[in-house]
């Protein structure tokens, strides 16, 4: 949230630092792309489409909504996944009142999001494993809460 509200092309931490420890630059097993893609993809893709701050809020609720998860129950499925139709309902309203005939084509272009969230998730996975392969004495657990608690705000 930061990073949009800020106008960054890249994510950070609320404080401003870089969403990787300085340390990260002594390890040869991480490439300069795929550190960039995790900074950089998302926010590219939210800057390409000029998304509004109740577009992102809409869009963020709908993405956190996110009924997939194998912890929860039946119900709570059913819950989120209504939740996650309201929260799209909404988004579709907003762009038909502020794009007119073309809302359904703004609101087609903001889901354009989703799969960049989704791949810069997997892209932070992968960064974890090789975090604790290469830097065990680092505190993945500790970095690893920060950066998901960075990614919710």
């Amino acid at each position: 949230m930061r990073s949009f509200n800020c106008k960054q092309d890249y994510m950070s931490f609320p404080d401003g630092k870089d969403v990787f420890p300085e340390s990260i630059s002594q390890v040869s097993c991480y490439s300069q792309p795929f550190l960039n893609r995790i900074r950089y993809k998302l926010m590219g893709k939210i800057i390409e489409l000029k998304i509004t701050p109740s577009e992102f809020l809409l869009l963020s609720a709908i993405i956190f909504c996110n009924s997939e998860s194998n912890d929860l129950s039946e119900s709570g499925r059913v819950l989120i996944n209504s939740y996650q139709k309201i929260y799209g309902s909404f988004l579709f309203q907003q762009c038909c009142r502020t794009h007119q005939q073309n809302g359904p084509l703004r609101f087609s272009e903001l889901l354009t999001v989703c799969p960049a969230v989704l791949k810069t998730h997997e892209d932070i996975k992968k960064f974890f494993i090789l975090f604790q392969m290469y830097q065990p004495e680092s505190q993945p657990i500790k970095l690893h809460r920060d950066v998901i608690e960075f990614l919710s705000l």
